[in-house]
This record gives C-alpha cells, structure tokens and sequence, in this order.
C-alpha cells in the first residue's frame, strides 16, 4: 500500500509537471502570435506610408533655379589701409624690445587707432 502510495504521488507530480509545460507552452505561443500580429500591423502601415511617399515624390516636378550675382569690389588707390606701415615707429619699438626680452616701456607718443 505505501508502496501504491509512492507510485500514485509520482505520477501525480509527473502528470502536473507536463501539464504545467503545456500550460508555460501555449503562454509563449500566444506571447508569439502577438507579437507576430504587431509586426505584420506596422509593416503594413510603415508600406502605406512608403508608397504614399513615393507617390507624392513622383507627382513633384524638379526645377532648377541658378542665381549668378557678379561681384562688386571697390578698389582705393589712394587709401592709407593699403599701405606698408602698419605700427609706427614708436611701436615697432615695442614690439622689438619685448622680442630681445627687454623690459617694455611705454611709447612716448599714443598708438593710432
């Protein structure tokens, strides 16, 4: 009898394992199924909108504006911007002493502007 006992327990426990497995199992298969369905929703909707697109791109016409604009310079001849000397000489002063390292003093006149 404890024996019957034993064998009726285990298989109990056999029977509740596999129908628990096939519980689990047909979760995940529904789980898939879903998932599946949404994938096909937005792949069809992610067409709808690519041939939507496409169609509307289709429709457009490509024009093509080219816009030359010529150049205006103003050239002075007689202009001080244009010339040589860019410090006077009590700059070029400065600027030399501080190069040799020498203590820079302040010029003796103000700087032009």
């Amino acid at each position: 009898m404890i024996r019957a006992t034993i064998i009726a327990a285990a298989l109990g426990f056999g029977a509740g394992w596999l129908v628990n497995g096939w519980w689990q199992d047909a979760l995940e298969l529904v789980a898939q199924k879903a998932a599946i369905s949404a994938a096909v929703k937005t792949q069809a909707k992610s067409e709808a909108i690519a041939s939507a697109v496409e169609e509307r791109l289709a429709a457009l016409k490509i024009t093509e504006r080219i816009i030359e604009r010529g150049v205006i310079r103003e050239v002075k001849t007689n202009s001080t911007i244009y010339s040589r000397e860019c410090l006077p000489a009590a700059g070029r002063l400065l600027i030399n002493a501080a190069a040799k390292g020498h203590a820079a003093s302040q010029p003796v006149g103000a700087l032009p502007r």
